[in-house]
C-alpha cells in the first residue's frame, strides 16, 4: 500500500498517528515514501509554484475574495500559498516577497510531511523516486506471504 501523507496540521497528525497505533490491523501493511534531495526538492517546489501562478493562482484567490465571505479563520486562508496569495491581494507585501513566502511555507510543509512519514512503522523510503527500491521491496513483501 503506497500512502501519501495528507495535509494537516501537527496536532492532527500527531492524533491520528496515535490511533493509527493502537489499532490492530487486519492484514500486514506496508508503507512506502519517495524521498528526494532537498536540493532537487527545492528546485521542484519552486517549479511547480511558478505553475500554479502561470496557471491563475492569483485570480483563484482573487475570484475566492470577490465571491464568498469567509472568516479570517477559515481554513483556505492559512493554507499554504493560498496564505501568502490572500497577503499579496491586500497589499501586505509585493510579489517577489509573496513567492519567497509561498517558497519558504511550501519547503516547510515538506519538512514536516518527510519526518511524520519516516515515523510510520513498516516504512520504506524510496530515495529520488528509484523505482528499483521499490520493485526489490514489493518482491521481499510477495515472496514472505
Amino acid at each position: 500500500m503506497i500512502r501519501r501523507p495528507p495535509r494537516s496540521t501537527r496536532k492532527e497528525s500527531s492524533a491520528a498517528s496515535d490511533v493509527y497505533k493502537r489499532q490492530k490491523h487486519k492484514y500486514d501493511i506496508h508503507q512506502f515514501g519517495i524521498h528526494f534531495d532537498r536540493n532537487i526538492l527545492h528546485k521542484r517546489i519552486k517549479e511547480r509554484l511558478i505553475s500554479m501562478l502561470d496557471q491563475g493562482l492569483i485570480d483563484e484567490t482573487s475570484n475566492i475574495l470577490k465571491n464568498y465571505r469567509l472568516s479570517d479563520d477559515h481554513p483556505i486562508k492559512k493554507a499554504v500559498n493560498y496564505k501568502q496569495a490572500f497577503e499579496f491581494l491586500r497589499g501586505k507585501y509585493p510579489e517577489d516577497v509573496m513567492l519567497d513566502k509561498s517558497l519558504y511555507a511550501t519547503r516547510q510543509l515538506a519538512k514536516r510531511q518527510d519526518t511524520w512519514m519516516r515515523g510510520w512503522e513498516e516504512y520504506t523510503e524510496l530515495k529520488d523516486g528509484n523505482p528499483k527500491i521499490l520493485l526489490n521491496s514489493v518482491k521481499n513483501l510477495v515472496s514472505s506471504l
